[in-house]
């Protein structure tokens, strides 16, 4: 988990290992129940979860 300010990202393994949480979730590298508990935890302390997304300019 990555944080700036109250922005908080949530990946598998090092940002842009994988195309976005999405992708990570179809390898089976992010369960889909640990995200969820992480998010909710995340907005309990008042954090706002942002989706991991790849950059594509490159």
């Amino acid at each position: 988990m990555s944080t700036i300010g109250s922005l908080a990202e949530v990946c598998a393994a090092n940002p842009g290992a994988y195309f976005g949480t999405d992708d990570a979730r179809e390898e089976g590298a992010l369960d889909p129940a640990d995200l969820a508990t992480v998010e909710q935890a995340l907005a309990e302390l008042g954090y706002v979860s942002v989706p991991e997304v790849a950059d594509s300019r490159k």
